[in-house]
């Protein structure tokens, strides 16, 4: 079975929004950011300042696997392995976000723009992830 093209379409808009978000909003900043920065753009302070890079690390090597998803879009197959990442990866980002809002480890008054700004990046990106996968199970075509 093979996708919609407007299917591969909409993954591929879907796929750069998040590779290039996901440079801009967490990749670059924890990975060169200061603590002072990271406590005024984010409202986290994160001790050592190795648990930022670390971090940052991890979200390049999944902008490495979004790059791959996009690529095998372009070339006509719908990458589910991505989506699946992806509903997985920003799902659960914003679960575990909603859990220490909710249990008071993280006061919504203490985020900063770019703390607000990548938790709901991380729900507007899984959210569009799964309609594309749920077009794509709707339109596949044999």
């Amino acid at each position: 079975m093979t996708a919609a093209p407007a299917t591969l379409r909409l993954l591929r808009i879907v796929l750069a929004a998040k590779i290039l978000g996901t440079i801009a909003l967490l990749c670059v900043p924890m990975l060169l950011f200061n603590q002072r920065c990271l406590q005024e753009f984010y409202g986290l302070r994160p001790e050592p300042l190795l648990t930022a890079r670390l971090i940052g690390v991890a979200y390049a090597a999944l902008i490495v696997g979004y790059a791959a998803g996009w690529a095998e879009a372009g070339r006509g197959r719908y990458p589910s392995w991505v989506v699946a990442m992806g509903i997985a990866s920003n799902g659960g980002s914003v679960v575990a976000a909603a859990v220490a809002l909710a249990t008071g480890d993280v006061r919504l008054d203490a985020l900063r723009p770019f703390g607000f700004a990548a938790m709901l990046f991380a729900g507007l990106i899984a959210v569009s992830l799964a309609v594309c996968h749920l077009h794509h199970r709707r339109h596949r075509q044999p």
